[in-house]
């Protein structure tokens, strides 16, 4: 069995693709495209979808530096609705993405009218780690 080296990407079921899009580059960096792909039927995802005709478009983005890509998704069919226990692809909604930045007290400041932070930037100790920054 050959073993996971990472990553590649985290999708995203969004109501609105071109206001994720703004989002995702004007205010997070993912300013490079790595694939687009327009709204149409999509049949090689009828099994992961449970539905005869599967219709979304969407985009993969990158940034510069690399990274986790983000691929977001406008379903159109099946009809998409928020997060159930039977999920499906193309739903919407997420628990939440965690970004790496360099310094994260800096970005919080930078962001915080653009973003809808849930707090500000905490400390906490890591064993092995040491000290680790983040903000909700």
């Amino acid at each position: 069995m050959s073993r996971v080296s990472g990553v590649h990407h985290v999708a995203i079921g969004v109501k609105n693709l071109e206001t994720m899009k703004s989002f995702y580059r004007d205010v997070l960096g993912y300013t490079e495209v790595f694939a687009e792909f327009d709204q149409s039927e999509q049949e090689l995802m009828s099994e992961v979808v449970r539905a005869p005709h599967v219709v979304f478009g969407g985009v993969i983005l990158k940034q510069k530096a690399g990274g986790i890509l983000i691929e977001l998704i406008q379903m159109t069919t099946p009809v998409p609705r928020a997060i159930r226990k039977d999920f499906r692809y193309g739903d919407i909604g997420v628990a939440k993405i965690t970004v790496a930045v360099s310094d994260a007290r800096a970005s919080y400041e930078e962001l915080k009218g653009k973003v809808d932070f849930c707090s500000r930037p905490k400390l906490a100790a890591i064993t092995g780690w040491g000290d680790y920054s983040f903000v909700y």
